[in-house]
């Protein structure tokens, strides 16, 4: 393994020699020669997608932070003009993504010319074909061109945003997706053929042609451009313009889509100030963090979008409070819906009494409350408790379950792909869901990963709270009192102890009710719909 690496688990010695990795290779980085363990490289989600260069080193630093010994060698230095111009690229990209990090350059003397230039030319992001159009410009009819606005993409705890976008453009749509950054967790094979870009991939030397191309454009637009983001005075972070510019060409060149905004924080900012610039329409989907854990500047983000929508009934009653009566008819429901082709059993369920709980590690999803109720009487049904997730509370979970004596019935799995989830789901006999508010305010709405336990025939137990309520219904459900570890643990063995014929019609009862109402096709057929409504106004 000259030119390659082996990474050792959090707290082991690494050996003075890297043995051969034999059946533990887990994946190669493109771009690099990079053997990896396959538990590391599921541990940190795997390497980014779509970068010419730089992908072995960012995966390297982010198997430093999660804990793990990398032994051996990364790839040599780059030879060749070409080559250098790349690692220019990456060199400037691997500084934006972490802070204090300083790739050694090529140590030929041209490969440093060329190195130094690349760093204001070169750009990760691979240049994308321009679409079809009319004669007019317009996109076909019935066609839409949308963009999706995200601040990390792809990012294994927001799969929702893609499956989106990915429904949408199944649609016959033209969408492609603007994120400010890639995610720290990594979704593998999640962008599939979306176009895509990102702001951290954007040289110097192109955002400062885009700011000039916007200036002589849109003088007027990109003078007020200071004082409307001004007007969101509790939200920070927002794009400054030089940054902004390459992403407004880009949507120029595309025909200037439809923006559709996922999360109303300040992604949201940015989103509206393209709007504004450009002159098009401009959506928001609010989820729970934004509403109730940090509302900044909420109302006036409700009011200066066409229209928002939200996942659930439950969000979509305080966003029409917020937004006041006049706007309320503007907010709308749209389910971050589940494709039940995906997720559907490949075997009946196991009948081994095993619970899968899946989120992340953090106070309102409710964990510390289903360890408590492993230790009640009728939580000893339960025989095995797998979670799914990560997170900063996983030591003092565990903890938790030391104190509770239930650490031998639960097994932290770590953060997995959706296709591990669904693996995962395989073994389930019951989901658990026990979110609560948590301190700060801060819940979830209505988690993606209930409907697709329910699409793979999986029984839910759940908290009575958020939008649980409106998708965990008997028979294939049990609510329970928020926080409440004893009213859990009886819901949960209520549900173990039902026969496999029971199990059974439950299971296909929940799995049609997910394909009626929460499917991902007939969501995004909803949201299209809304989306075609507010250009034909506009």
């Amino acid at each position: 393994m000259a030119d390659g690496w082996v990474v050792w688990p959090p707290g082991a010695a690494a050996p003075a020699v890297a043995p051969g990795v034999g059946d533990d290779v887990g994946a190669v980085a493109a771009g690099d020669v990079l053997a990896v363990r396959a538990g590391a490289w599921e541990a940190v989600g795997g390497a980014h997608e779509r970068l010419r260069a730089g992908a072995g080193a960012d995966l390297r630093l982010r198997l430093h932070a999660a804990g793990w010994t990398v032994v051996g060698e990364g790839p040599r230095a780059p030879e060749g003009l070409r080559a250098a111009f790349t690692a220019g690229a990456g060199a400037r990209w691997l500084r934006w993504r972490h802070p204090g990090t300083r790739p050694a350059a090529p140590s030929r003397p041209v490969a440093r010319l060329a190195f130094a230039a690349g760093r204001l030319a070169a750009s990760s992001a691979a240049p994308e074909p321009e679409p079809a159009r009319r004669a007019d410009g317009r996109p076909p009819e019935g066609v839409l061109d949308i963009a999706v606005l995200a601040a990390q993409a792809p990012q294994l705890s927001e799969t929702f945003v893609l499956a989106e976008a990915r429904a949408l453009q199944a649609r016959g749509h033209r969408v492609r997706l603007e994120a400010r950054g890639r995610g720290s967790q990594p979704s593998p094979g999640a962008l599939g053929d979306l176009p895509a870009a990102w702001v951290e991939d954007d040289s110097p030397l192109r955002r400062l042609a885009d700011f000039a191309w916007l200036v002589v454009r849109h003088p007027l637009r990109t003078a007020r451009d200071r004082r409307f983001t001004a007007s969101f005075a509790q939200e920070q972070g927002a794009l400054p313009l030089r940054l902004l510019a390459p992403v407004a060409r880009r949507l120029a060149r595309a025909g200037r889509p439809h923006l559709h905004v996922h999360f109303a924080d300040v992604t949201a900012v940015d989103g509206l100030r393209l709007g504004r610039l450009l002159g098009t329409t401009v959506s928001l989907t609010a989820h729970a963090y934004e509403i109730y854990g940090a509302p900044r500047d909420l109302r006036r983000k409700l009011r200066c979008a066409t229209f928002t929508t939200s996942g659930c009934a439950y969000t979509v009653r305080d966003l029409r409070e917020v937004i006041g009566p006049d706007r309320a008819d503007d907010v709308h429901v749209v389910v971050m819906g589940v494709d039940a082709e995906a997720f559907r059993r490949a075997a009946p369920l196991p009948g081994r009494s095993t619970v899968v709980a899946v989120g992340r590690l953090v106070e309102k999803k409710g964990f510390a409350h289903l360890i408590d109720a492993l230790a009640t009487p009728p939580g000893a049904a339960v025989r095995r408790l797998l979670v799914v997730g990560s997170g900063p509370l996983r030591e003092a979970l565990e903890a938790r379950a030391r104190e509770r004596g239930v650490a031998e019935r639960l097994t932290f799995l770590g953060a997995r792909a959706p296709s591990g989830v669904r693996e995962v789901l395989e073994e389930a006999d019951v989901l658990a869901m026990p979110c609560v508010v948590a301190a700060d305010g801060d819940r979830d709405s209505m988690p993606v990963v209930v409907k697709e336990a329910l699409a793979m025939e999986v029984l839910v137990v759940a908290s009575d709270e958020v939008g649980l309520p409106e998708i965990v219904r008997a028979p294939w459900g049990r609510l329970a009192p928020p926080g409440d570890a004893a009213a859990l643990a009886t819901a949960l063995a209520e549900m173990l102890a039902l026969g496999p014929q029971e199990r059974e019609r439950a299971g296909a009862a929940g799995r049609a009710f997910v394909q009626e109402h929460c499917d991902v096709h007939r969501e995004a057929g909803r949201l299209s719909e809304l989306i075609a409504g507010a250009r034909a106004r506009a």
